[in-house]
C-alpha cells in the first residue's frame, strides 16, 4: 500500500532519471505529478463497479437547525441512495428544492422529526449539506445509504521545511532536523522529508520556508521535531492554515515534544481508499508513461480502450465482499441497491 507521496516518488524517480533529493525537493515536479495522477485516478474511477463507487455514512441535524453537513466524501445521491432516522427506523422522502422551501415557509416554528429531505445548500468550505422539513426540536442522526462518493483527492507529503538557527537564546542544545505533516478533514499524511540537520546550543529556531500544499483540503500543519542528538520526529508545533509561510522561534524543550510523526502505514493521503493491487500496475506505471510523454514532448493518450479494458478486469476482480465485510440489508428484505429514491410532488 503507497501513500499519495510514495507514489509520486517512486514515478518521478523512475520517469526522470533522477536522484532521491531532486525529487522530493522540486515542488513544481511533485504537483505535475500529482495532476497526472489525478487524472489517472478520475479515469480508473470511472470504469469502476456501482458498489465501489457507493458508500454509506450519516449527517447530523442539531436541534432547531433546518440541515447538517453531509459527509465527507459524498458527491450526490446518485439513483439508489436513501435517507433514514438512525432512532426510528424510518425512511425520509425526496423534495425537490424548492418545493421542499416552500413547506418550510409555511410552517414556521414548527418542530418534529424530518420527513423530507433535499440537497439545496452547502457549507462555507462547499460540503453539501442536507437539508430537512420540518424542522428538528432535538438533535437528529439521518443515515445516508448508498451515496455516489465522490473521487479521493490526492494529498502530497510536504517537502523537506527550511531550517535555521540565528543564535538567540532559548531551549534547543544539540543536533536537530524537522519534518512537517498536511492536516485534512479525513486525517494526517505521512511526515515529509526531512530538512537538514542544524546545531543548537541553547537557540531556537527558525522554520523558513514552512511547506505549504496545494491542496484546498489541507486546514492545517504539523511541525516534528527530534530531541538533542535523538532520531525520532516528535510534536513541536500546529500551524492551523495552510498560508502561513514560515514559523520563527520554535523553541519547545526537547521533554515537551508530543506524538511521533504518523508513518506511511497510518497517513491518510488518498490512495488508501483505492485497491492496493491498483497502486503499482495502474497509478503508478500510469503515471510514469505520462511523465516520459511530457519529458518528450510527444502526444500520447494513456486511457486508450485497451488501458481502460484492462482496469475494467481489474475491477471485476475486486469482489464486493473481499475487502469489506457484509451485512444484511437494512431495516427490511430488500437489497438498497434494488430500491430507489421516493419523490414527492
Amino acid at each position: 500500500m503507497l501513500t499519495t507521496g510514495e507514489a509520486l516518488t517512486t514515478a518521478l524517480r523512475d520517469a526522470h532519471q533522477a536522484s532521491q533529493q531532486s525529487i522530493e525537493s522540486n515542488l513544481d515536479l511533485r504537483r505535475q505529478a500529482r495532476l497526472y495522477l489525478t487524472q489517472i485516478l478520475q479515469e480508473s474511477h470511472a470504469c469502476s463497479p456501482d458498489w465501489w463507487k457507493h458508500a454509506d455514512g450519516s449527517v447530523v441535524v442539531p436541534a432547531n437547525q433546518e440541515k447538517g453537513p453531509c459527509p465527507l466524501d459524498f458527491a450526490s445521491f446518485g439513483t439508489y441512495a436513501q435517507v433514514w432516522m438512525s432512532d426510528v427506523v424510518r425512511e425520509l422522502a425526496w423534495l425537490q428544492p424548492d418545493h421542499l422551501e416552500a413547506r418550510r415557509q409555511q410552517t414556521r416554528g414548527q418542530r418534529s422529526d424530518p420527513t423530507n429531505y433535499t440537497l439545496k445548500s452547502t457549507t462555507g468550505a462547499g460540503l453539501p449539506q442536507l437539508d430537512v422539513w420540518p424542522t428538528p426540536g432535538r438533535d437528529v442522526t439521518l443515515l445516508v445509504k448508498n451515496y455516489q462518493r465522490k473521487v479521493p483527492e490526492l494529498i502530497d507529503c510536504p517537502i523537506s521545511p527550511g531550517v535555521a538557527v540565528p543564535g538567540g537564546a532559548g531551549l534547543l542544545n544539540g543536533d536537530y532536523t524537522y519534518r512537517a505533516t498536511y492536516v485534512h478533514p479525513l486525517g494526517e499524511t505521512e511526515g515529509g522529508y526531512v530538512s537538514a540537520s542544524v546545531t543548537a546550543a541553547l537557540n531556537f529556531a527558525d522554520i523558513d520556508p514552512l511547506p505549504i500544499s496545494d491542496s484546498h483540503a489541507v486546514t492545517a500543519r504539523k511541525l516534528y521535531r527530534t530531541a538533542g542528538n535523538a532520531y525520532q520526529h516528535k510534536l513541536a508545533a500546529t500551524v492551523s492554515d495552510n498560508l502561513t509561510p514560515k514559523l520563527l522561534n520554535e523553541n519547545l524543550a526537547d521533554g515537551s515534544l508530543g506524538a511521533n510523526v504518523p508513518t506511511a502505514a497510518t497517513a491518510v493521503t488518498g490512495m488508501e481508499l483505492l485497491p492496493s493491487d491498483f497502486h503499482e500496475l495502474v497509478y503508478v506505471d500510469g503515471l510514469v508513461q505520462l511523465l516520459r510523454a511530457h519529458l518528450k514532448q510527444v502526444p500520447f493518450d494513456l486511457f486508450s480502450k485497451q488501458w481502460k479494458d484492462n482496469v475494467r478486469r481489474m475491477w471485476a476482480a475486486q469482489r464486493q465482499d473481499r475487502h469489506v465485510p457484509r451485512g444484511f440489508p437494512p431495516y427490511g428484505g430488500y437489497p438498497i441497491s434494488s430500491r430507489r429514491p421516493r419523490l414527492l410532488q
